[in-house]
């Protein structure tokens, strides 16, 4: 099985790039969503977070306050760097299951969705990634819109991140975000069929 990494900067339209590979059936696992798994309510992250951080980060479901979080994590590089120790190797834990998982399914491609490959240096586990862009102000605009905050909020938080100009020499494949998701898929479409030569019906 060849796994690709599908990755970009925040707001960047990941999401609606992984959409179209998951109408095509192709399995997509979620960085996101393995990162929401690893914080719940008794889970080993929210423990090792509850000591790092304390009650305060918490809800009161007694799983993570995501939002009290991020707006710690994206003025602070310390305090990301500490969450992220957390979190990080419990994220590749479940990776690794469900990639293997997979591969007793005998399926041929699988995709990684996750925003830190490059800064992570996670490039060379993957057969190729694919990174997503986008226009800087649409950009802003979508972040701003997605998480309801300032266009300073949103500027800091997109700062935190590696520039795209750097992430664009790393990466194997290219998709610029800025157009219609027509454009989007079409794109997208090509890349698939040079990775596997195969056509992506989406």
């Amino acid at each position: 099985m060849k796994c690709f990494a599908l990755t970009g900067g925040i707001a960047s339209g990941k999401s609606a790039v992984s959409t179209l590979l998951a109408k095509a059936n192709i399995p997509i696992i979620n960085a996101d969503l393995l990162a929401r798994e690893v914080v719940l309510p008794n889970s080993e992250g929210i423990r090792q977070i509850y000591e790092k951080f304390g009650p305060e980060f918490l809800n009161k479901s007694g799983g993570l306050d995501r939002k009290k979080m991020a707006d710690l994590v994206f003025s602070d590089a310390d305090a990301r760097k500490n969450l992220e120790n957390i979190t990080h190797p419990l994220i590749s834990q479940k990776l690794r299951f469900q990639l293997n998982q997979l591969e007793r399914q005998k399926v041929p491609y699988a995709i990684y969705e996750a925003p830190l490959i490059f800064e992570k240096g996670l490039q060379a586990f993957f057969a190729a990634t694919i990174l997503v862009i986008t226009q800087t102000p649409l950009q802003e605009e979508r972040l701003m819109k997605r998480d309801n905050i300032s266009i300073a909020e949103a500027q800091s938080r997109m700062k935190a991140q590696m520039q795209t100009a750097e992430k664009e020499k790393l990466t194997h494949f290219v998709i610029d975000n800025s157009g219609t998701l027509a454009q989007t898929q079409e794109q997208l479409q090509r890349i698939w069929f040079q990775l596997t030569n195969d056509t992506l019906k989406c």
